[in-house]
């Protein structure tokens, strides 16, 4: 073979070598992946809700969930009208005593209520103010009647008995006005003469309990008393541990009472 041939068939090798080696791709261990990036001009959408969601986390408190959709708000009661000249005021209800708090009994007794129960000072009959407030430390029964409800009255001889039995409940019987006329306004002379009733009736039934005047309905509507009767159980904690609708018997009260009692035993 002559010089010229031997040559080229060189070159023709070295050139086939070269290409070669420039196709084969690098090994695993050379091979970088190579840094995806995101040009934010380029996706305006994209960057937008990105670092919109970023401030939200940002924001909100870790551990805190999103809060649920209020519910329907508790209808105010209506106002019932009682003349000035009456003397009797409406009565006042604390916002405050709303707030709820814990209490160790309910580890004894789980399958009792452990809702704080609406403070509240409210007119008696007689011209004084009385509350849950008044007999602080005592178990309270805190019970809503109305003078034509056969049901009613019958309930509240039922607590007068019971509370012989367990002088150390306070009872509070709420005459709701509202309930009582309709929600009618009264005149000076049958809001007077109801008043009369009422002094009278508790008198004669030897009643160790006054009545309270629920003049706007405010506190029934606080404590949610959405049929009359309805009777609470309240400890010495001011907690609501039992709430009883309907009609109150003495066989009822022994064992409701009963259960109250065995709070103060732990």
């Amino acid at each position: 073979m002559n010089n010229a041939k031997t040559r080229r068939l060189i070159v023709y090798i070295l050139a086939a070598v070269t290409l070669a080696m420039c196709a084969a791709p690098a090994s695993a261990e050379e091979w970088i992946e190579p840094e995806q990036t995101i040009d934010p001009d380029a996706y305006p959408e994209y960057t937008e809700s990105f670092e919109q969601e970023a401030l939200t986390q940002t924001i909100q408190p870790a551990g805190q969930e999103t809060p649920a959709e209020p519910g329907e708000a508790y209808a105010e009661p209506p106002l019932v009208l009682v003349p000035e000249s009456t003397g009797y005021a409406v009565g006042a209800f604390s916002e405050d005593s709303r707030q709820s708090g814990g209490t160790t009994r309910a580890d004894v007794l789980p399958f009792m209520l452990n809702d704080p129960a609406p403070d509240f000072l409210l007119q008696t009959t007689l011209g004084d103010f009385q509350g849950p407030g008044s007999y602080g430390g005592n178990n309270i029964i805190i019970t809503f009647w109305i003078s034509w409800k056969d049901g009613c009255l019958s309930s509240l001889s039922a607590l007068r008995s019971a509370q012989r039995r367990y002088p150390d409940f306070s009872i509070l019987a709420v005459n709701s006005l509202p309930a009582e006329n309709n929600n009618a306004a009264w005149t000076e002379e049958a809001f007077m003469g109801h008043i009369g009733w009422i002094n009278s009736y508790f008198e004669e039934n030897g009643f160790g309990f006054s009545a309270l005047l629920d003049v706007n309905g405010q506190v029934t509507s606080a404590y949610r008393a959405e049929q009359i009767p309805m009777t609470y159980f309240i400890d010495r904690d001011g907690i609501i541990r039992i709430t009883w609708p309907g009609v109150l018997t003495g066989d009822t009260l022994d064992t409701l009472l009963g259960m109250m009692s065995a709070l103060d035993r732990f």
